[in-house]
């Protein structure tokens, strides 16, 4: 999932000519986080940094939402990255402000898909997959507990099915010196 999202802002970035600004570098850096630590889940199995990624793309939701509410106006992002207010600036701090000011400003929206910005749809696939991977390490906990006696059940089955087939077998009755026959299934 962060894989495929920072590939796309990548594609955006160098196909299509959108640069980013400040705030949509910040957003990439979780994913970037992401994709490092869930290659060593991948090997390791480990909860806590299943866990640690969703953490991290819920942190990279935050910001990405902190972008939109910029974008929006809800309230200022960084000066370094926004126009800010231009209220009671001489003529020489406005002209030291425009010069000084980023080329791609944070407060713009570049590009929308359905009426969300490109921070917006960032925002919206973290909290996916951080509900993803959240789930992932509660479901891997039960996977693992339960493993043993799904192995040994899908085991059985199939040695008792090729061993057995139809065939009617006996099994001792707990106390009771007997054998009764009973069906396998």
């Amino acid at each position: 999932g962060s894989l495929s999202l920072l590939l796309s802002a990548y594609a955006f970035e160098f196909l299509g000519n959108l640069k980013p600004c400040k705030m949509c570098l910040w957003q990439r850096w979780p994913h970037i986080g992401a994709i490092l630590i869930g290659s060593l889940i991948f090997y390791t199995k480990s909860r806590l940094l299943m866990r640690m990624v969703g953490i991290m793309l819920f942190v990279g939701a935050l910001i990405a939402f902190y972008h939109v509410g910029v974008e929006l106006n809800w309230w200022e992002g960084p000066s370094t990255c926004t126009s800010g207010s231009i209220n009671n600036l001489s003529s020489t701090e406005l002209m030291n402000k425009i010069l000084q000011a980023p080329i791609i400003r944070c407060d713009e929206v570049q590009w929308s898909f359905a009426g969300l910005s490109m921070a917006a749809w960032n925002g919206i696939f973290s909290l996916v997959l951080s509900f993803c991977w959240f789930r992932a390490s509660l479901r891997w906990y039960l996977i693992i507990n339960n493993l043993s006696s799904i192995l040994f059940k899908i085991i059985f089955i199939q040695y008792a099915t090729l061993s057995f087939g139809d065939i009617k077998w006996s099994m001792k009755v707990p106390n009771s010196g007997t054998k009764r026959r009973t069906e396998m299934f």
